[in-house]
Parts: C-alpha cells; sequence; structure tokens
C-alpha cells in the first residue's frame, strides 16, 4: 500500500472525493457515479481482450475490446463508460450485459443503438465468463485475485455504493430486522471525513454479514511513511442487503491503480 507522506487534511479530502479514475492510496471505496442500468450481471475481461460480436441493428460485424468498437479498420466508437465498470484496477473491467438470449450476451447498449451480440463461445474461448454481481461478492468476497486467470489474492476495501443516502445495517437478514446503524458513503461530507469500510463474513440469500468499520483521519500518523492516516473509530456487525430495487449493488469494491 503507498504511504501517505505528511498527508494534510485537505489532500486527504481531495483524494477520497475524486473520481475512481485517481489515485486511492489507502483503497478507500467511492461509490459509482454510474446510476444506468447495470444489467442482469457481466463478463470479466482484460482491457485489451478483443472479441467478435453483431450489432443487434443491422447485424453488422464488428470487434470489442481496447476500449472500443471497432467495425473495420476505420469506423471506430470509443465504448461509452456505462457500458462497463472497472473492477479494482484499470487493466480489468465488467462488461455489463444487459440480457441473455439464446447462445448470446447483449452487451454495449449505450454505445451503439441497440447493443452488440456476442456469442458465448466467443468469450469461453478466452477463458472468460458470465457472472452476477451477488454470486461475485459471494466468490470473492473481500479477497480479489490481481488478474484475471491468476490465482494470487489482496484483500480490496469494500464500500457503501450509494450516492444520495446511508445503508441499513440490520441485525438480520431481512428487510424488517433492526436497523443497528445507517453506514456512510464515503464522499467526504463532514469536517472529520468519516469513512466506512467493510468486511464482508458471508453471503447468503441476498444478505451479507459484515464487519463495519467507522474511520476519521488521524492527524498523528499522517506523518508516518508507512500508514495511512486514519483512526478506527466505531465497529459494527451486522446484515446489509447486497442489490438496490435498481438492480445496483449496495456494497462495492475499491478501485486502485495499482
Amino acid at each position: 500500500m503507498r504511504p501517505f507522506r505528511k498527508l494534510s487534511i485537505l489532500l486527504f479530502i481531495s483524494i477520497l472525493t475524486t473520481s475512481s479514475y485517481s489515485e486511492n492510496p489507502c483503497g478507500v471505496m467511492i461509490p459509482s457515479s454510474d446510476t444506468t442500468n447495470w444489467g442482469i450481471g457481466f463478463i470479466k475481461m482484460n482491457f485489451k481482450d478483443i472479441i467478435k460480436g453483431s450489432t443487434v441493428i443491422g447485424n453488422k460485424e464488428c470487434y470489442v475490446g481496447n476500449g472500443e468498437i471497432a467495425f473495420n479498420t476505420v469506423t471506430k466508437h470509443a465504448i461509452v463508460p456505462h457500458d462497463y465498470l472497472f473492477f479494482c484496477d484499470y487493466s480489468t473491467i465488467l462488461l455489463k450485459v444487459l440480457e441473455i438470449k439464446n447462445t448470446k450476451y447483449k452487451i454495449c447498449t449505450q454505445t451503439v443503438e441497440g447493443g452488440i451480440w456476442v456469442e458465448f463461445d466467443e468469450f469461453s474461448a478466452k477463458g472468460l465468463q458470465f457472472d452476477t454481481y451477488i454470486s461475485m461478492i459471494e466468490k470473492f468476497k473481500n479477497f480479489i485475485p490481481y488478474n484475471i486467470n491468476e490465482k494470487t489474492v489482496r484483500n480490496v476495501n469494500v464500500g457503501v455504493n450509494l450516492y444520495n443516502s446511508c445503508l441499513n445495517l440490520r441485525n438480520e437478514p431481512n428487510p424488517n430486522g433492526e436497523i443497528i446503524t445507517c453506514l456512510k458513503n464515503n464522499l467526504g461530507d463532514d469536517p472529520q471525513h468519516t469513512t466506512t469500510h467493510l468486511q464482508i463474513q458471508e453471503v447468503k440469500d441476498g444478505w451479507a454479514y459484515v464487519i463495519a468499520r467507522i474511520l476519521i483521519y488521524d492527524k498523528e500518523k499522517a506523518d508516518h511513511p508507512d500508514e495511512c492516516a486514519t483512526l478506527v473509530i466505531r465497529e459494527f456487525r451486522g446484515f446489509v442487503k447486497l442489490i438496490g430495487k435498481n438492480g445496483i449493488p449496495n456494497i462495492w469494491y475499491a478501485t486502485s491503480s495499482y
């Protein structure tokens, strides 16, 4: 983990409130600004993987990869960011799948009118497969493989993926369960810049049992090069619902560029 060297409060806040494309030395999870349709799941792939597909409208052959859709050597369209999600780093993406029909996935509906159909075999030939957001969280919890085909894992912080509200932490995995507290996102809307890190213990039936640690900026740690300038001030345990009514995960992974 990269150090904070003589970090000021202002710098700390600015790091946490920038977009997910910036450096994130302490792995703080900033809620995704993408509130569009996340689809029914995704294909996890390297940014440079190239797959062949065809347009839903007109059945035109195309190739998807390297951040663009190419119809020939001349006609290319940059993939709209809302058609994919960065996942823990900037070389791995989750390509949103909006629909499955017969043996095809529909992708890139924001980039191309109607979207792109891709055969299952196109992905499986490269060792890539469809997954859902719930199954990914259940499978990995906080421990994510470095790359798609590698077994080495790293501990990635998880946070509240809600922009305009907090997330209810309940005493049981039930929408009628008692609310222990409402967990804030990490957008820096208070003077101490309280942040929330979630450690996933168990996932079952659409709920996660988590340890929620609440942290604040710690001025005394700012001058220590090997530590992040944060201090745990509170800890809760309870259940959170994984997916919201809009189909977007209520909790999600921090993105950093290393």
